[in-house]
């Protein structure tokens, strides 16, 4: 059983994801395979560092990658399966960034403090690896 998760929080997810499609279209775009699995990414050969189509630089890294959209830098790892849905508490930092007032967080603290109360209530799906999934 979850609780209603805050919505702000999910505001931010909602947001964040809509920026990793949106780096992930770029990334098809560009001619980059999407990974089966998170070591496949890990594998790929691709340079660290590079440009996506329009210009838009990333840094590959591990299981993951970060673009620079214009919007801001996105930062998402692969999940086990190749999915680009999962994230934690530091992605989703990372990408409010300094437009976490637009959040209605008044720190890092209360949105790591909401992120937890999240995770304890069981609002995420469960994952092996670091990441957390939306419950559908």
């Amino acid at each position: 059983m979850h609780t209603q998760m805050d919505s702000r929080l999910r505001s931010l997810i909602v947001d964040f994801l809509a920026a990793v499609a949106a780096a992930v279209n770029l990334l098809k775009e560009g001619g980059i395979a999407m990974p089966a699995s998170n070591v496949a990414w890990a594998c790929n050969g691709l340079p660290h560092n590079g440009v996506l189509p329009g210009g838009v630089p990333y840094l590959k890294h591990g299981y993951g990658i970060g673009v620079e959209l214009e919007a801001g830098l996105v930062d998402f790892d692969f999940g086990q399966n190749g999915e680009t849905n999962g994230f934690d508490f530091w992605r989703l930092a990372r990408f409010a960034g300094d437009r976490l007032s637009q959040y209605t967080f008044t720190s890092e603290e209360e949105l790591r403090e909401c992120f937890q109360l999240a995770v304890d209530s069981g609002a995420f799906e469960p994952s092996t690896y670091m990441l957390h999934y939306l419950r559908k």
